[in-house]
Order: C-alpha cells, then sequence, then structure tokens
C-alpha cells in the first residue's frame, strides 16, 4: 500500500512540474498583436523608410541601447525579401539636400514633421518603433504609415520577456518585426 501511495505522489509531482514548466513557457513566449488596416495593401511597400523612435524608459539600464542604437538596429535588423529597408540617416540626408533642412536640428516635433512631409519622396512608407522599458515585460510597438499620406497601414505590439531590456533583446524583437511584416506581405501577394 506504501508503495503505491508513493507511485501515486510521484505522478502528482511530475503533474504539477509539467503544467509549472508549460505556464512558465507559455508566459516567457512572445505576445504579438498585429493588425492590419482594413482595405490596406502592403504589397505595395516596396521601400520602407525608418523614422526616429520613440522611446519611454523607467530607467537606463546598462546595456539598453540608446536611440542611436536603436535607429541603427532598425536600418540593419531586416532581412526581408519584399521590400527595402531605407535607414533613417539615408532620408535625413535626402531631405537636407532636397529641401535644404537640416531636421537633426531641429526639435523634436518640427523634425517629425518635416520628416513626414518629406519621406513620401524616398520611400513608400515609414515605421515609426515605440519602445516602453517601464512595464514587465518591455512592450514594442511598430507602426507603418503610408509614407505620402500619412495613413496607418500595419501595427504589431510585442510585449515580451524574452526580447530582454538589452541590445540583444530589442534586436530580436525589430528583427520580429520584420518578419513578422514580410510573413503579412507574403500572404497578401498569395491572396491576389
Amino acid at each position: 500500500m506504501e508503495n503505491f501511495s508513493l507511485r501515486i505522489t510521484r505522478c502528482a509531482l511530475r503533474i504539477l512540474l509539467v503544467a509549472a514548466v508549460l505556464l512558465t513557457s507559455t508566459k516567457a513566449l512572445a505576445a504579438t498583436h498585429e493588425q492590419i488596416m482594413e482595405g490596406v495593401d502592403l504589397t505595395t511597400i516596396k521601400r520602407l523608410a525608418v523614422a526616429y523612435p520613440n522611446h519611454y524608459k523607467a530607467e537606463m539600464m546598462s546595456d539598453e541601447p540608446n536611440i542611436e542604437a536603436l535607429i541603427e538596429m532598425l536600418n540593419t535588423a531586416s532581412k526581408a525579401k519584399n521590400f527595402y529597408v531605407v535607414p533613417y540617416y539615408e532620408v535625413v540626408e535626402s531631405i537636407k539636400s532636397d529641401a535644404g533642412v537640416d531636421i537633426t536640428t531641429l526639435d523634436f516635433r518640427e523634425a517629425k514633421a518635416t520628416f513626414e512631409d518629406n519621406v513620401g519622396t524616398y520611400a513608400d512608407a515609414f515605421v515609426t518603433l515605440t519602445t516602453a522599458n517601464n512595464d514587465d515585460p518591455t512592450t514594442f510597438l511598430f507602426k507603418i504609415q503610408n509614407a505620402r499620406t500619412g495613413q496607418l497601414m500595419y501595427t504589431l505590439q510585442i510585449n515580451s520577456r524574452t526580447f530582454g531590456k538589452n541590445a540583444k533583446g530589442y534586436n530580436g524583437a525589430c528583427e520580429m518585426f520584420y518578419k513578422t511584416l514580410d510573413t503579412a506581405i507574403e500572404k497578401q501577394s498569395k491572396q491576389k
């Protein structure tokens, strides 16, 4: 009888352990929310410009990327097949040479407005990343707008503990965004 109750106890402990592992791993996975605006054709995006990111933080972690590093990640994280990423500073230099305005010398609001007024010359759409590290998990919101009209086309929100508050984690979120967008474009392309 003692042997039988010992087996039941071991079996119950294994079940509890498996349940705990499943719950923990589910929480660690990235929770994403993707939205394609109604009537938007993502296949029209051939050139996607990177806009200046919004970065809200409770406190700077020692290895957390600064804005410049975040821009670089957005510029280089894409391995997309369906579109070309136009780096932020390429657009800035083009605006400077074509419109005679150096947006890096303007305050944030003026720079943003000037960027949005001119980016349609260089790209079909642009992506703005907003990050917030004041929560756990860190929140990454990628927003794509039409470069000519400003119309919201697509959003992807990623909440994840797997993408830590460090350069590697932020880069992972950027890579996930580009892969997810590429997949959405391929799906729309197949539906045509």
